[in-house]
């Protein structure tokens, strides 16, 4: 579809999706494809060797335990506090951070200078969220967790191949495709209330 942005364009042997899109390896989202029969094909990010730039300093990225001690991205006082972050992740409860933003979560935590810059470049690259004065903490914990205890796929075709595999699970159980943009979407107990806006004007599905 030509609006779509969860779309991938071809150009020539190349696919681009039209925005980032990474799918989480251990998110909800694989379930749920699952379910619906909807084949995922992908493949992780190689990271082994990954490098970032901070200023003039090239180094590998602190991944782990030994490139972190090792590194030069984080100065040493940095180091200790940047260890003890990674290790509270699987402790981290994303629905108490929903009443503050995640520049404030990180101020929380007591982030600041070269490791603060860290954890908010990690932050923008597992979320595709730039401005921490304004997204949900609870958005970024959640994204963050998941992404550091699986990592994520970039899908062998583009996101396109999603699009394509949901289409295909909605014919298989005959149900009509309507042209169509939700205005809302309302949790409603076990439910989904979804507005939407077609030809035919506004209505709840």
């Amino acid at each position: 579809p030509g609006a779509n942005g969860a779309a991938t364009d071809h150009v020539g042997r190349f696919r681009f999706n039209r925005g980032g899109h990474a799918l989480t390896r251990k998110g909800a989202g694989r379930r749920v494809l699952a379910r619906r029969g909807v084949e995922v094909s992908g493949r992780m990010p190689p990271l082994l060797g990954a490098h970032g730039r901070r200023g003039d300093v090239v180094e590998r990225l602190p991944l782990g335990p030994v490139s972190t001690l090792r590194g030069r991205l984080v100065p040493p006082r940095g180091m200790a506090r940047l260890l003890r972050l990674a290790a509270g992740v699987p402790r981290w409860r994303p629905e108490d951070l929903a009443d503050r933003t995640a520049a404030a979560w990180f101020d929380e935590l007591g982030l600041d200078g070269a490791t603060r810059e860290l954890v908010e470049m990690f932050a923008r690259t597992t979320t595709y969220a730039a401005d921490l004065d304004r997204v949900s903490a609870d958005l970024i914990a959640m994204q963050m967790r998941l992404v550091l205890k699986g990592n994520v796929d970039y899908l062998h075709g583009g996101w396109q191949t999603l699009l394509d595999g949901l289409a295909g699970a909605v014919r298989r159980r005959g149900v009509e495709r309507v042209p169509a943009a939700a205005r809302s979407v309302v949790p409603d107990g076990g439910r989904v209330r979804v507005t939407v806006a077609g030809d035919d004007g506004e209505r709840v599905i």
